[in-house]
């Protein structure tokens, strides 16, 4: 590989890593600012979505239908777990201490559930 593809390669990695922080910057703003919740598990539900992204290609769906099926499932899954943690306390105007420590257990439960789900190895897409 020459030096100019390397440079290229890094470019286009740079850029994509960039673009994913940039998209969760805009998750966390987007969510504090409709819930004023700072949930710090949000990193968690991408990568949920892209654990059920791999899991539903190996089932044989394409990448679309594995992309919307991951989105449906994290979705539901995101406002099941609003409605079960975050709704009852905001409705007794919990304060945001209380919602941040609930925000942090949320975080650790799904990256356990994730360690649970998927083991520790690494992954690749097809």
């Amino acid at each position: 590989m020459s030096a100019g593809q390397q440079v290229l390669q890094l470019a286009v990695a740079g850029l994509t890593t960039g673009a994913i922080y940039a998209l969760m910057a805009l998750g966390f703003v987007l969510l504090f600012t409709t819930t004023r919740i700072i949930n710090v598990a949000i990193g968690e539900f991408a990568t949920l979505a892209i654990f059920f992204i791999l899991t539903f290609l190996h089932r044989g769906l394409t990448y679309a239908a594995a992309a919307l099926a991951a989105l449906f499932v994290v979705g539901v899954g995101a406002v099941v777990l609003y409605r079960l943690f975050f709704y009852p306390l905001l409705r007794r105007e919990a304060g945001v201490v209380v919602l941040l420590i609930v925000s942090i257990a949320l975080h650790l439960l799904l990256r356990g559930l994730a360690l649970i789900g998927w083991g520790t190895r690494s992954y690749a897409l097809p």
